[in-house]
């Protein structure tokens, strides 16, 4: 029988080569103080797989502890990202006899309580929490550029995006404890409470380590997998609509170990509710023009990806155009590769149709260069491309684009002729 992961002992290894065992820390543990989970993560917010499981949340600014969200009470921890979105996290020790089906009740009343918040709302507690913790009544656009380095956010275009997922109610919620042992199906009886909100919900154990020997150090490990009968980890999604739909993404068993899911990837709606209207319009715009060719947007774990299939089905997809939500740019640095080494179309011609592609652009959008070897190695151009430099310039583009394409399609059908 494979050992469950929390059975096995962890072990510290110095540098002269010898060892010492480390044992596992319940946080019921006398040592750990009752609001250490909150402390943690409150300090710490990037202890939370959400840069893995889901990305657009990421990255976590915390911006309040114990936040008042009456009448449903306060929030544990509350976080945000520099697109708007907020994460509810409630921490749960066994020394609490509160069952998890009450807790995740709970932190759902806390979105809900949420989604009535105003952007001044917010903006009001998150003042309170910086000037209590901070030592600085700072706003909420001014803790996330200065905690992220988000430099170029607007903030109107900010206001507008949390603004938006307020309303939406369009937040990660996440429950953090020592162990959760709630049969994982009898979650989605009570998931549908809030069926107004587009929330997804992420279970993580915090497993304690410390020296044998004594000391106080902790090693702290988030735990990734799941079991049928001890969930240590899973997400579940409500899609909102007529008839609420309570989606359970669980890793696929092995024997008796189950793995971590994979990473999650973006959807379209996701990049475009990351954008302001004009960039939207022209993501949309570029979607509907290059659909007829065949192109399609592929989303990655962080990006937009506009892909073209090769016609004969022999190689994967040549990538023509990066859209990055988060810096609001445009890039490539795939393309001649691509067509080279997997759709087998000769390096002097992949590559010429490259160079066009990529002077074309560099020529509609001054001041960058390209970075494109002989061999079709480098990036298209530099620096990228903000979207909203693109204003104006759409339709120019997107012809640029299609002809690019149409160019691709033909010397891929010549070398379908020349192997007949």
């Amino acid at each position: 029988m494979i050992p469950r992961r929390r059975d096995c002992n962890p072990l510290l290894v110095h540098a002269d080569g010898t060892s010492a065992r480390l044992e596992r820390v319940p946080l019921t543990d006398t040592m750990i103080k009752e609001h250490f989970p909150q402390e943690l993560i409150r300090r710490n917010p990037e202890l939370l797989p959400v840069e893995e499981l889901e990305p657009t949340f990421a990255p976590l600014v915390t911006i309040g502890w114990e936040v008042d969200a009456s009448p449903a009470g306060s929030i544990d921890v509350l976080c945000i990202n520099p697109d708007g979105r907020l994460t509810v996290v409630e921490t749960k020790l066994w020394r609490n006899p509160q069952a998890l089906r009450e807790v995740v009740s709970q932190v759902i009343d806390y979105a809900s309580q949420a989604s009535r918040w105003s952007y001044e709302d917010l903006d009001e507690r998150v003042v309170a929490y910086n000037r209590q913790y901070r030592g600085d009544a700072v706003s909420l656009y001014e803790t996330v550029v200065t905690e992220t380095g988000e430099e170029n956010l607007e903030e109107g275009h900010f206001v507008d995006r949390v603004t938006a997922q307020l309303q939406r109610g369009r937040m990660l919620l996440v429950v953090a404890g020592d162990g959760i042992r709630e049969r994982l199906e009898d979650m989605r009886s009570y998931l549908q409470v809030a069926p107004g909100l587009h929330f997804s919900l992420m279970l993580v154990e915090l497993q304690l380590y410390r020296l044998t020997e004594g000391g106080d150090d902790i090693l702290v490990v988030p735990q990734l997998v799941a079991r049928s009968k001890e969930i240590e980890r899973a997400v579940v999604t409500v899609q909102a609509g007529e008839t609420p739909i309570v989606q359970v993404e669980m890793p696929a068993r092995v024997g008796d170990m189950a793995r971590a899911p994979q990473r999650a990837r973006l959807d379209v709606q996701d990049v475009l509710e990351a954008l302001d209207p004009v960039e939207r319009a022209f993501v949309e715009d570029l979607m509907a023009d290059l659909e007829p060719l065949g192109v399609y947007a592929d989303p990655t774990k962080r990006d937009l990806m506009f892909r073209l299939p090769d016609p004969a089905d022999r190689g994967r997809p040549a990538t023509l155009l990066g859209i990055n939500p988060r810096g609001h740019v445009l890039y490539e640095d795939w393309l001649p590769r691509q067509l080279i080494d997997s759709w087998g179309i000769e390096e002097a011609l992949a590559v010429d149709i490259a160079e066009e592609y990529y002077q074309s652009v560099i020529g509609l959008f001054p001041g960058r260069q390209m970075d494109m070897d002989e061999e079709g190695h480098g990036e298209a151009w530099k620096p990228h491309i903000p979207i909203s430099k693109v204003q104006g310039k759409g339709a120019q583009f997107r012809e640029i684009l299609k002809r690019t394409v149409e160019r691709i399609l033909m010397a891929a059908q010549e070398r379908l002729s020349d192997s007949e």
